[in-house]
């Protein structure tokens, strides 16, 4: 709709200056759509939004960067870092902590003293815990995954969200035995040997303040993943990411403005966690309101406040563009019935 309405200003004021014989009429409908978007953008921000409850939050950015992480001699430094940084969130308030995507690039199934670890570590904080990490379940199928961590229940591998879109050639390979024989140097580019399986739904974590969705990564740019969290009674959003393939260009800021956008289409608060940034802690309304910048190490604590309440785009979800889609393959037809009818009368065909 966000594009419809670029276009369609831009189509009728180039009309208005292109002397069309409609000047007036085209310019009036430019200023209308203009000024009728700019007020149903305001009009939100002019009515109290109803929230269930809510709670302080933090996110942690780690710096550690791909490379680093994935080394035989990362586990205690990663330990230090993480560990220290929720300690010392939990110790400013925060009762939910987020981690980045794979902040555990581990494998958590058999690591029980890694499990033990974490639960040690969120009863001490007193803090309910969301950690990116890997999963490989009973069939053998591994995930890339966020786990809900509490210091009453602790770690259940049932209680976690599974990466729905993974990056081609990086969390899969696809057609990998035709690109495997084809294009060798293609299929090792994955930075796995095996590929990851994708997730099969929204994977809520039910938290005493609400339900929390989840995406990661990846998952952030697909609106839908995002309305279908929310519909099915996501309160607050979670992303985790890992962008520190990019460093800081321009990639990582893009990104970043995924996550605003889709806090604007289902007016969820987002705390979004990156291992080397950019995370942030973002309003429905779309505002940044705790960035912590690309390559930097550190870590926010805010109140955020959980929804219940409904947007229109989750509603109706891209109905729109199907409208507009119909409308498109209907003229044609209708051009065709036209035509028809001013020929069968004797009068000259459009």
């Amino acid at each position: 709709f966000v594009t419809f309405l670029l276009v369609a200003v831009n189509a009728l004021l180039a009309m208005a200056i292109l002397a069309s014989p409609r000047r007036v009429l085209c310019a009036s409908v430019a200023a209308g759509l203009f000024a009728s978007n700019l007020l149903l953008g305001l009009l939100p921000r002019a009515i109290p939004c109803r929230e269930q409850s809510g709670t302080t939050a933090a996110i942690i950015q780690g710096n550690i960067n791909s490379h680093d992480k994935w080394s035989e001699d990362s586990y205690q430094n990663t330990l230090e870092i993480y560990g220290g940084m929720t300690r010392e969130a939990a110790e400013a308030g925060a009762r939910l902590i987020v981690w980045p995507e794979t902040a555990l690039p581990y494998n958590l199934r058999g690591k029980e003293s890694l499990i033990a670890w974490l639960e040690t570590l969120s009863r001490d904080c007193n803090a309910t815990l969301i950690v990116g990490a890997l999963w490989t379940d009973s069939e053998g199928q591994e995930y890339n995954s966020l786990f809900l961590v509490t210091p009453e229940g602790g770690f259940d591998s049932a209680v976690r969200y599974d990466k729905r879109h993974l990056v081609p050639f990086g969390e899969y390979v696809p057609l990998r035995g035709l690109i495997t024989a084809l294009i060798p140097p293609l299929a090792e580019l994955s930075a796995l040997d095996d590929d990851l399986t994708p997730g099969a739904d929204s994977g809520l974590f039910e938290t005493e303040w609400g339900k929390i969705g989840s995406l990661i990564c990846f998952d952030s740019i697909y609106e839908q993943l995002a309305i279908n969290s929310v519909r099915d009674g996501a309160a607050l959003m979670v992303i985790s990411s890992n962008d520190s393939w990019f460093y800081d260009s321009a990639a990582v800021r893009q990104h970043l403005y995924q996550a605003q956008l889709r806090a604007i289409e289902t007016g969820r608060t987002y705390l979004r966690a990156a291992n080397t940034g950019i995370s942030d802690v973002i309003l429905p309304d779309g505002s940044s309101t705790a960035q912590i910048g690309a390559l930097e190490t550190g870590m926010e604590v805010r109140s955020v406040a959980f929804r219940s309440t409904q947007t229109l785009y989750t509603v109706i979800g891209n109905l729109f563009v199907y409208l507009l889609i119909a409308l498109l393959l209907a003229l044609p037809a209708s051009q065709a019935v036209l035509y028809a009818v001013r020929k069968k009368r004797g009068r000259r065909p459009i």
